[in-house]
C-alpha cells in the first residue's frame, strides 16, 4: 500500500481521536515523564517504573482516546481502570514487555562489547583526557586492597565520569530506543484485542504474531513509514534532556535520566496520538490477516484434538480387544 493511501487512513483516525488526544496524551506522558525523573537518585528504579507505571500509563493512554469516540466522560475514575486492565489476562500482553525488554538486552550487550572496544581503542591511542596516564596508573595498582583502590578512583573521578559518560550514555540509549521501537511495534494488537473480547488474550497474542510473521516485510514497512517520526523525536528530546542533565548535576546517571525523560514526553506526549492512529491503520490492513490467522489456528487446535481423540479411541479399542 502506497504511503499516501495509509497517510489518509491515518488522517480520518486522526479525526475520530479529535484535538482532546493531544490533551490527554501530553497531561499523562509529563506524569509518566516525572515518575522517570526519579531515577536521578537511584538509575535501578527503571526497572520497577517502567513495567509498572510507564507502560500501563501509556496503555491507558491508549484506551482512554479509543473510549472518547464513545462519547463516555473521561474521569479519573475511568483512567485508573484503564490503568488497571493493563494488567489483566486480556491486555497483559499488548506490548510485550519481557520480550521486547529481552531482544533490547541482547541488542545493548552487543553494541556496549563492539562500542565499548572501538572508543576505549580510540581515547587510548589518541589519549583524550589523559587516558594512557590514568590506565597505566591504574594497571600499576591493581592489586593493591580495595580501600587503596578506591582512592586512587576517586583521584580520577573526573575522567571515569567523562568515560562513563561517552560510554554509558550512548549504550543506554540504544537498549531505550530498541525498547521503544519494539514496544510500539507490537502495540497494534490493542486494537485487534479491543474487536474479540471475546477471545483469550493469550490466543490475541499468539495470533498477532503470526501476522507479524507471515507478513513481516510488509508489516515493519508501513510501520516505519508511518511512525519514523517518532524515534526522530525521541532521538532529540533524548539529545536535550542529556545537555540539561549534563549543566544540571554532570554525570551519566543524571544525563540518562534527563534523557529519558524529555525524550518520553516529547515523543509519546506529542507523536503519541499519530502513533495510536497509525496502530489503527496498521491493523487495519491486517484486519483480515487477523481473521485468517485465527481460523487456520483454530482448524490445527480442532485437527490436533481429533488425533488425541482417535489415538485415545484405537488404544481404548486394543486393550478391550486384549
Amino acid at each position: 500500500m502506497k504511503y499516501s493511501e495509509l497517510a489518509s487512513i491515518s488522517k480520518k483516525n486522526m479525526r475520530k481521536n479529535g484535538v482532546v488526544s493531544y490533551v490527554i496524551f501530553a497531561f499523562l506522558m509529563l506524569m509518566g515523564a516525572s515518575f522517570l525523573l526519579l531515577c536521578i537518585f537511584l538509575d535501578t528504579l527503571y526497572l520497577a517504573i517502567v513495567p509498572l507505571i510507564v507502560i500501563p500509563v501509556i496503555f491507558a493512554c491508549f484506551v482512554s482516546v479509543i473510549a472518547l469516540r464513545e462519547q463516555d466522560p473521561l474521569t479519573f475514575r475511568a483512567f485508573l481502570r484503564g490503568f488497571g486492565s493493563y494488567y489483566s489476562s486480556k491486555f497483559n500482553s499488548t506490548f510485550r514487555v519481557f520480550k521486547s525488554a529481552l531482544l533490547s538486552f541482547l541488542v545493548y550487550i552487543i553494541f556496549s562489547l563492539v562500542y565499548g572496544l572501538i572508543l576505549n581503542l580510540c581515547l587510548y591511542y589518541n589519549n583524550a583526557f589523559g587516558y594512557q596516564a590514568v590506565a597505566a596508573d591504574i594497571i600499576a595498582h591493581i592489586n593493591v586492597s580495595y580501600s587503596d583502590l578506591q582512592i586512587i578512583f576517586n583521584n580520577h573521578r573526573e575522567f571515569i565520569n567523562i568515560l562513563m559518560i561517552y560510554y554509558r550514555l550512548p549504550c543506554l540509549f540504544v537498549f531505550s530506543i530498541s525498547f521503544t521501537f519494539l514496544i510500539c511495534f507490537y502495540s497494534p494488537s490493542l486494537f485487534y484485542r479491543l474487536d474479540t473480547p471475546q477471545l483469550p488474550g493469550q490466543l490475541n497474542k499468539i495470533v498477532h504474531g503470526l501476522v507479524i510473521k507471515s507478513n513481516r516485510k510488509e508489516y515493519v514497512s508501513i510501520f516505519l513509514k508511518l511512525n519514523w517520526p517518532m524515534f526522530v523525536i525521541l532521538l532529540g528530546g533524548f539529545a536535550l534532556g542529556a545537555v540539561i542533565g549534563y549543566y544540571t548535576i554532570g554525570t551519566s546517571f543524571s544525563m540518562f535520566a534527563f534523557g529519558m525523560a524529555i525524550g518520553f514526553f516529547t515523543s509519546f506526549g506529542f507523536y503519541g496520538p499519530h502513533l495510536l492512529a497509525n496502530n489503527e491503520t496498521i491493523y487495519t490492513v491486517f484486519k483480515s490477516k487477523y481473521g485468517q490467522e485465527e481460523d487456520r489456528l483454530k482448524n490445527e487446535y480442532t485437527k490436533t484434538i481429533q488425533q488425541l481423540l482417535d489415538e485415545f479411541n484405537d488404544t481404548k479399542k486394543d486393550s478391550d480387544e486384549s
